[in-house]
């Protein structure tokens, strides 16, 4: 999921940030925010004891990049 923002956010990002050090670091925090993002939404499904299908994990995919660009528009 990460590689898709990039693809499509990534160059922003870069343009926007006052250094390539500063891109680079606003990168990794959007990278790390995607992980910890998608692997909370996996564990409450499965402390949930729902079962894991193709719409539960189309949803995660389609809202999380959502959700990061909410979260890091600033950055945009």
């Amino acid at each position: 999921m990460f590689n898709r923002f990039e693809l499509d956010l990534g160059k922003t990002i870069q343009e926007k940030a006052p250094s390539i050090v500063n891109a680079l670091s606003r990168l990794k925090e959007v990278r790390d925010f995607i992980t910890q993002t998608v692997s909370a939404e996996f564990r409450k499904l499965t402390t949930d004891a729902t079962t894991l299908d193709g719409s539960k994990v189309a949803a995660i995919v389609r809202d999380v990049p959502g959700l990061a660009i909410e979260v890091f528009e600033g950055y945009l």
